[in-house]
């Protein structure tokens, strides 16, 4: 992260980037904004390299949400009409809202094949490709699919609406082992029990394995 500070002492730019994929934050006007856009963009010409002028969008992060590597970043004013001091100058306090991208993710569920929806109605369907694998490597698998998503989303305010993701690969994993072997409702809960755990055998040990209950609750990271 760099600070770039201009005359202006009301004004504030940081930036953020992450391979290819950057965000810039202006505290300042949109007309700022926009001159750094047409600098960045020469710049990058110099570089031989082109900038997306269709992708790369200016924000106003207290009306709209702008997008940075799968999360949704928007400006929230301070309910108290707080103020705080930056070099001097007073300026309205407030928080960055960061939240995963609900309708996304779904719709990511949708496409690989993990989720139908109709008449608004969720069915979470079993993932046939994972059928021919032992039921540890199913578990073991849908634990790393659910493990991905949350952990990929740790810091999020909105991280207990992912709630519903997890339900839909928990149920995509009964419905898989149900598959497999057979089953209704009842005879896979008493197989497998509510919290689904599998009997793994080698030739050393014998290990049961859990399917990944997360708990889904904030773990807010420091933004500067």
């Amino acid at each position: 992260m760099k600070s770039i500070i201009p005359n202006d002492e009301t004004v504030s730019i940081r930036y953020v980037r992450y391979a290819d994929d950057w965000i810039v934050g202006v505290w300042g006007s949109k007309a700022l904004a926009a001159e750094l856009k047409r600098n960045i963009q020469i710049v990058l010409e110099k570089l031989n390299l082109t900038l997306s002028v269709e992708k790369t969008l200016i924000t106003n992060a207290r009306a709209e949400r702008a997008k940075f590597l799968g999360v949704q970043i928007k400006r929230m004013a301070s309910n108290r009409g707080e103020m705080k001091v930056i070099r001097g100058k007073k300026i309205p306090s407030g928080n960055l809202l960061m939240t995963a991208p609900m309708p996304s993710l779904v719709q990511k569920m949708i496409d690989k094949g993990f989720l139908t929806i109709k008449n608004n109605r969720w069915k979470p369907l079993a993932i046939t490709k994972f059928v021919p694998l032992n039921d540890s490597d199913i578990v073991l698998r849908f634990n790393t699919i659910i493990r991905g998503i949350l952990n990929y989303y740790s810091f999020v305010d909105n991280r207990q609406s992912l709630e519903k993701i997890s339900f839909v690969i928990k149920e995509c994993l009964r419905k898989t082992l149900c598959k497999k072997h057979k089953l209704n409702y009842k005879k896979f809960y008493s197989k497998y029990g509510k919290k689904i755990s599998v009997i793994r055998k080698n030739s050393i040990n014998i290990k049961k394995i859990w399917y990944y209950a997360p708990k889904l609750i904030r773990q807010p990271l420091k933004f500067l």
